[in-house]
């Protein structure tokens, strides 16, 4: 692959506005946006993750240097990322229908990268619709594994979550095309978002 990607920080206005929400997961709020990366190019959809200050035990959450920690380890190790990503600051009154725990007053600083446009593993054999422990269920786990398999990188995938302690790897967050897989959603990886 070359040469690092560099994060992109971009500033609110790049934020141009949200195109959904995602099912929140606890410590991170995830919407669909658009962002203007460059004046020059078209707006770019993007996953943004606002992560809480703090865990329910009080713990600082560490899910967006997790972020950039995952990004910049799976890209060396020549895996694929999103080609896109980086920093954003933002507003909360620009995020609709905030969780609880997102302060109203004060700037947030989330990670953004690119929508990758291809489906989950999980999402490609639609594995959260069928029934827990049913013959079909069975059937789609072997077809991932089958997935899996085929995929030459499979061994540096699990090697890279091994180095970086990611707690979170499933059939989520790895992306499936016809040219292979993608790593996306590395916020628990150092053990997950609350270490100290």
């Amino acid at each position: 692959r070359g040469q690092a990607m560099p994060l992109t920080m971009l500033a609110k206005e790049a934020f141009l506005g949200e195109l959904g929400a995602l099912p929140e997961t606890g410590v991170e709020c995830t919407r669909l946006a658009s962002i203007s990366v460059t004046d020059t190019a078209p707006p770019v959809r993007a996953y943004l993750k606002i992560f809480a200050s703090t865990y329910g035990s009080g713990l600082a959450t560490r899910g967006l240097v997790n972020e950039v920690a995952g990004y910049f380890c799976a890209e060396a190790g020549g895996l694929s990322v999103a080609q896109q990503a980086g920093l954003i600051t933002l507003e909360p009154s620009m995020i609709s229908n905030p969780p609880s725990w997102l302060a109203s007053t004060s700037p947030l600083v989330a990670w953004w990268s690119q929508d990758m446009a291809h489906p989950s593993i999980r999402a490609s054999l639609n594995i959260q619709a069928l029934p827990n422990g049913s013959a079909a269920q069975q059937d789609a786990f072997k077809q991932a594994l089958d997935m899996l398999l085929k995929f030459a990188g499979t061994p540096a995938v699990i090697a890279l979550d091994d180095l970086v302690a990611n707690i979170d790897r499933n059939l989520g967050n790895a992306l499936y095309s016809p040219a292979g897989i993608s790593l996306i959603d590395h916020g628990h990886c150092l053990t997950g978002p609350a270490w100290v």
